[in-house]
């Protein structure tokens, strides 16, 4: 059913059922799951994780597309225990050339890539070679360079979230503090310290 009020996107899935998408200009919150799930027709899909502490979002771009590597790119350069906000794009430029990515911001600052023309930063250049008699560009090397990188990044940012799981939240750590007074107040009621639990007139000296 198509909620009332709300801007959706409607279209027919794989199961010939009309289905109702939210639409939205753009992701914010944090990272908290980050892996790449593989497709038998569609090939390799990044799948994020992000939560805003209220909600969790799923968000999928494949992993070759011009979406999976501009987020890939600037993976070196933004902090993602942050929250950061992603913004993907698509138009046409002055030549009539499609222009297709994402923008990252944390901070209220653009995330740059931190692979460039000038300073690739270790990224393997396309290679040109030869294929059904034509010429072609080969990214296979560029390609399992930046999967390495994402393998990485997946890598801390479970480690990351298993820290996290492990470490009492404040309300979790001021509960236990309120439980050891309790326990503390359970076992010596009158407050009496050990080592002086007799009466103050014990240490006077007797009068005759």
């Amino acid at each position: 059913t198509k909620p009332e009020g709300i801007e959706t996107q409607s279209r027919v899935n794989k199961n010939g059922e009309t289905v109702h998408e939210l639409i939205y200009d753009f992701i914010e919150g944090r990272i908290i799951e980050a892996k790449i799930e593989s497709n038998e027709n569609f090939g390799d899909f990044i799948k994020l994780k992000i939560t805003d502490e209220k909600e969790v979002v799923s968000l999928s771009m494949g992993f070759k597309s011009s979406y999976g590597r501009h987020f890939v790119y600037r993976i070196p350069n933004f902090d993602f225990k942050k929250t950061i906000k992603i913004k993907p794009y698509s138009f046409i430029d002055d030549t009539g050339k499609t222009r297709i990515g994402l923008v990252i911001y944390q901070n209220g600052e653009k995330i740059a890539s931190a692979y460039t023309k000038d300073d690739p930063n270790g990224l393997p250049q396309l290679k040109q070679v030869m294929y059904n008699g034509e010429m072609k560009w080969d990214a296979t090397e560029q390609l399992a360079f930046l999967r390495q990188r994402f393998d990485e990044f997946s890598t801390v940012v479970s480690e990351n979230v298993q820290a996290e799981a492990k470490t009492p939240s404040k309300q979790e750590q001021v509960n236990a503090s309120i439980d050891l007074h309790k326990e503390a107040a359970a076992a010596n009621p009158f407050g009496i310290e050990n080592g002086n639990n007799h009466d103050e007139d014990d240490d006077l000296p007797w009068s005759s």
